[in-house]
């Protein structure tokens, strides 16, 4: 019997999508598979199609809407998996996505977590532009899905280690979400949304698991599919949650030999979100001040955890001619 693997999917609204991931949960060639969908307080029709399309995925109702990596957290603690795969409602998977990853890791016992190769889709369906090719961490500290000396997609003929892997579809080991948890929380649940898995992957290169790309495990992702409201209190969420990420996994060293585009992009996002939705600039700064205890206070746990002699800024530094 192949391992089990938990297929975990957050749901909150998301009815219109149910006919685009399911389908190609249920085509999967791996054999041992469990579904569990974590609903977020949803309004919609979506548990009652959810239960039409794939009767044996098992529903985990939190009564509210306790946020992205919260419910993904509840629906790791419900899983029985040797392997646990995080999935998006956008995003579809070839029928082999899961073999594949698992054959992968299954080969590298050294290796904790993976990526498959992610297209991008469109209304019209899959296109040839990259999506998420793993997590290429910037020096600015946003996240590409490619590594931006490639933008090729055809130039990912072969695998290898990356910095981390986007949750829309990551497959990881239990091992590993279990060595990488701190205060019982795999995902932190203070993000709410949005750069969780870029922390989880920060934090996992810190404690030595390592993450491999397979360009044989193919996919695509809607990216925003979902629907997420932007609302001045969600985009405040992305302003403040890469400050937070920093100041709870950056080493100083590196945070000053990337101050020039870190403060660049910084006043980028300024400039947009003063455009847009300018009071989600007070809401960053406030929710920066209210949460940065708690995060140095993490920051302190993840040290007594580990500490590689390279950090994983340096290690997986990208040449950055190629950055724009």
């Amino acid at each position: 019997m192949p391992p089990r693997v938990s297929v975990v999917l957050v749901n909150h609204n998301c009815a219109s999508l149910v006919d685009l991931v399911f389908p190609t949960i249920a085509a999967q060639t791996h054999a041992n598979l469990e579904v569990i969908v974590t609903d977020n307080d949803s309004t919609d029709d979506s548990i009652a199609r959810i239960r039409r399309a794939y009767p044996a995925a098992r529903i985990v109702a939190l009564g509210c809407n306790a946020g992205f990596s919260a419910a993904l957290n509840a629906g790791i603690r419900a899983s029985t998996g040797d392997y646990v795969l995080s999935l998006n409602f956008d995003a579809t998977l070839a029928p082999d996505f899961v073999e594949q990853l698992v054959n992968a890791l299954e080969r590298r016992p050294d290796a904790s977590w993976a990526a498959g190769q992610l297209r991008r889709l469109t209304a019209n369906g899959p296109i040839e532009a990259i999506d998420c090719n793993g997590h290429y961490l910037l020096p600015s500290r946003y996240v590409y899905g490619y590594d931006p000396a490639r933008p090729d997609p055809n130039a990912y003929g072969t695998g290898g280690e990356v910095f981390g892997a986007s949750a829309c579809a990551a497959l990881y080991r239990r091992s590993m979400l279990d060595g990488v948890a701190l205060d019982g929380e795999i995902f932190d649940e203070d993000l709410f949304a949005y750069f969780e898995d870029v922390d989880l992957d920060w934090r996992a290169q810190w404690l030595g698991f390592k993450c491999l790309y397979v360009p044989e495990a193919n996919g695509a992702h809607m990216r925003g599919g979902t629907g997420l409201s932007k609302r001045p209190e969600v985009a405040a969420m992305l302003l403040s949650n890469r400050i937070l990420v920093m100041i709870k996994n950056d080493e100083v060293r590196d945070f000053v030999h990337d101050l020039s585009p870190i403060v660049r992009r910084t006043a980028i996002d300024l400039l947009i979100h003063l455009r847009r939705l300018p009071l989600s600039i007070p809401l960053a700064f406030i929710r920066v001040l209210r949460l940065l205890p708690t995060m140095l206070r993490k920051r302190q746990l993840l040290r007594r955890k580990g500490r590689p002699a390279v950090s994983p800024v340096q290690a997986f530094r990208l040449d950055t001619r190629f950055l724009g």
